[in-house]
């Protein structure tokens, strides 16, 4: 007849589960007193490390309750399950909230493994978080019923329960997701609708970009409200610049889906003219951002021509490029390629550096170069280029009227107060306020540019349809 373990001695064993990297390295079997596992000693491959040392953790479950045979603690299945019991116990995650959300985080970098009892305690204690209004938790649950994983099946309703936790009232992911369901659970009288259209402009009123967005969707569709496309239009353009920072500098995933929703939809308004004048060659360059961004969302394994988001984007551009007459090339690093790649602001706070290379005042003819901090996204539409270039980059503008450079010849801004100038702007970082550090303008006035550039991009095309082939020398000029 087996004994019964010496609780007196629990709290003694358990000490075994901390700082024991040497005793489970010198172990052929170990046992986890949380979840009762049993196992070879080399399944132990995750380790945390805190003010007690490294500490093993249990491959089933991820918690540092691991003990090694080499301890001289007798492993026993009865022993592991007495010390579950005494010192966890059924209730042990409600009233350890901390435990039950290093579960959860341990659960969610895969340092536990993902199956469907590891991923019922993951809900469990996820549930635990939410009930005691953690916004994480309430989240996380919302996204997995949303769209459900190998082990959770899809349900909408459960997943708007959660989105609807009064901890995320004022959280715009929660929002966006509760405005999506409403649009999917529809109804005769239009009142999900409505829901969905409150959700949308509240998250928009907190200042979420991907709110703006749906909340365009509405006065696009007339979903709650009378259609608006111009309105639509007008709350897309003012986002973007933003929308268009966010993926210049994190590359966040979120950020590439956001720029690219932003820019295929900007560059259908501009090619349809839906709440702004029709603009082929604005439509191409929204276009082409949008296409990067479905590139960068891609999987790395993955063909691009097989994803269905590039390829539909890689279509509009095909389609643009082929009325327009342009082919992809080399890109020309002069005054509309400028223009193309900064006249939506990109980042207006990492610090930039202006050399000056050289300037002839009677040609008008400018070189110079800008270093950046983070690589700068550059587009040239009718060279079909866009991309994040080398964080120095050089430049040569032609029809230079004037050009002044000050002292300093840092700045965090390029802006463009009227068709024919650049100006190069320092910004307060403590105020915002701005001090030019260097401006240029043109010769031409914004017109004249304009007409020189559609003369320019007409003779390439035409070059090009006789099969030549070469650079149009006048680019830009």
């Amino acid at each position: 007849m087996t004994s019964s373990p010496d609780k007196t001695r629990f709290s003694e064993y358990a000490k075994h589960a901390a700082d024991n990297e040497i005793e489970i390295l010198r172990s052929k079997r170990c046992g986890c007193f949380f979840c009762r596992h049993e196992f070879d000693a080399k399944a132990v491959h995750d380790w945390v490390s805190d003010r007690r040392g490294t500490s093993a953790l249990c491959p089933e479950c991820g918690m540092d309750a691991v003990i090694g045979d080499a301890s001289g603690v007798p492993l026993t299945r009865s022993l592991l399950k007495e010390m579950s019991q005494t010192l966890y116990g059924d209730d042990y995650m409600e009233t350890h909230p901390e435990a039950a959300r290093t579960y959860v985080d341990r659960y969610a970098t895969g340092k536990i493994v993902h199956k469907a009892k590891t991923e019922a305690l993951f809900l469990r204690y996820l549930g635990i978080l939410a009930e005691d209004g953690d916004e994480r938790a309430a989240l996380v649950l919302g996204d997995l019923f949303a769209v459900g994983d190998e082990f959770v099946k899809p349900d909408l309703q459960t997943a708007l329960a959660y989105y609807s936790s009064p901890a995320l009232a004022s959280n715009t992911d929660a929002l966006c997701a509760r405005g999506t369901i409403w649009l999917n659970l529809k109804s005769s009288d239009r009142s999900t609708e409505w829901s969905a259209y409150e959700c949308f402009s509240k998250a928009a009123a907190l200042g979420s970009l991907r709110g703006v967005y749906y909340l365009s969707t509405c006065y696009f569709e007339g979903i709650a409200v009378e259609k608006d496309a111009r309105f639509a239009f007008d709350l897309l353009n003012s986002a973007y610049p933003e929308a268009l920072y966010a993926f210049c500098t994190t590359g966040k995933e979120k950020d590439c889906d956001l720029i690219r929703d932003y820019a295929e939809q900007m560059g259908k308004c501009y090619e349809h003219g839906v709440g702004v004048n029709s603009d082929m060659f604005s439509a191409l360059r929204y276009y082409l951002v949008a296409r990067l961004a479905a590139a960068a969302l891609a999987p790395d394994h993955q063909d691009l021509k097989k994803n269905k988001d590039y390829a539909r984007l890689d279509r509009l551009v095909g389609k643009l490029a082929s009325k327009l007459g342009y082919f992809a090339e080399t890109p020309v690093f002069d005054q509309d390629t400028f223009y193309d790649s900064f006249c939506d602001q990109q980042d207006g706070y990492s610090p930039k550096a202006f050399d000056l290379e050289s300037y002839d005042e009677e040609s008008g003819e400018l070189h110079f170069s800008i270093n950046f901090a983070i690589p700068p996204l550059i587009i040239d539409v009718a060279d079909l280029f866009c991309a994040f270039c080398p964080q120095k980059v050089h430049w040569h503008f032609t029809d230079v009227a004037s050009f002044n450079l000050g002292k300093e010849n840092v700045f965090e801004r390029i802006v463009s107060p009227d068709g024919d100038t650049w100006r190069f702007e320092h910004v307060n970082p403590m105020d915002g306020s701005s001090s030019p550090v260097g401006e240029l303008r043109f010769k031409a006035n914004p017109e004249e540019v304009k007409a020189k550039l559609e003369k320019k991009i007409r003779s390439k095309g035409e070059t090009k349809a006789r099969g030549k082939g070469k650079k149009n020398e006048g680019k830009g000029n």
